[in-house]
């Protein structure tokens, strides 16, 4: 078991409470970046307890703030990433060798925000004002419990990358964006914390180490399970007929439409519906 952090739920987010002194890399705009001060770190749920996310300050750093102060947490010790998706259907993977122990808590959903690399962009940052961001997010917690490198925790944070992604293309999710298969999300996190106190100090986190080895597996089976925890994301549901064609754009309504343009055709055949329900 990983001693190394503690983790409990509160007002709909979950809070990860290091036991000790932690080297975080973290994407967030609250204390983002590679720090080695923080105690906490947060997955907020933007909803706010309702179908709407509202932004709790005129900046993302800011709301995320407002929504570590209102979990009784200190905001200059905290990073957070925040997701529309529900922490409660977080995905816990943890996987050991020897006295190494790696584990990623993940929730997500890509459904509304599916993207490829280069697909068209939803906002564009200017003077640091931009739209409020989309829904859809997949959000990686990876604790490690010994300590890395600054080089090391970098390559882990690509790793981490890389597994997500291979996560979500193997179970064929589309990008909402284009005709691709999906690799996330638009707006997906990271934060990997190692232990500065652990019994070791390791270098290397490249696929061919054990450490790599470790978040590669724990990462793709937490996202996976995240995505079947929040919409059902599973390799069963890709044998619908909807599910595998949702990326061309081809719905029961596009189907019908073009049932009825063609519909003479269709009963050249004898083959004919009535009603659109009929027909998917």
């Amino acid at each position: 078991m990983n001693t190394f952090f503690t983790c409990e739920q509160k007002l709909g987010n979950t809070i990860f409470t290091f036991s000790q002194k932690a080297k975080v890399l973290s994407k967030s705009p609250l204390n983002g970046g590679l720090t080695r001060h923080l105690s906490h770190a947060v997955n907020i749920n933007c909803m706010n307890g309702s179908y709407e996310c509202k932004m709790l300050g005129d900046t993302y750093e800011k709301d995320l703030a407002a929504h570590v102060h209102a979990l009784g947490l200190s905001s200059s010790c905290t990073t957070a990433l925040s997701t529309a998706a529900w922490t409660e259907l977080r995905a816990i993977e943890e996987v050991c060798f020897r006295d190494l122990t790696v584990t990623a808590v993940v929730t997500g959903g890509i459904d509304s925000n599916g993207m490829h690399p280069g697909n068209p962009a939803s906002y564009y940052e200017e003077d640091g004002n931009y739209e409020m961001l989309l829904s859809g997010t997949i959000n990686i917690f990876l604790f490690i419990n010994q300590n890395l490198t600054d080089a090391a925790i970098s390559r882990a944070l690509m790793l981490c990358g890389e597994s997500k992604a291979a996560a979500v293309s193997q179970l064929l999710l589309g990008s909402c964006y284009s005709e691709e298969i999906a690799t996330g999300s638009g707006t997906d996190g990271i934060v990997i914390a190692s232990n500065l106190c652990g019994t070791r100090t390791l270098t290397d986190a490249s696929g061919h180490s054990k450490l790599g080895e470790l978040i590669g597996k724990s990462v793709k089976s937490a996202v996976k399970q995240a995505l079947l925890n929040q919409t059902a994301a599973s390799g069963p549901r890709q044998f619908l007929l909807s599910a595998r064609t949702a990326r061309y754009k081809i719905t029961p309504a596009t189907l019908w439409e073009f049932y009825i343009e063609y519909r003479k055709i269709f009963n050249d055949f004898k083959i004919s519906f009535e009603m659109p329900s009929l027909l998917e």
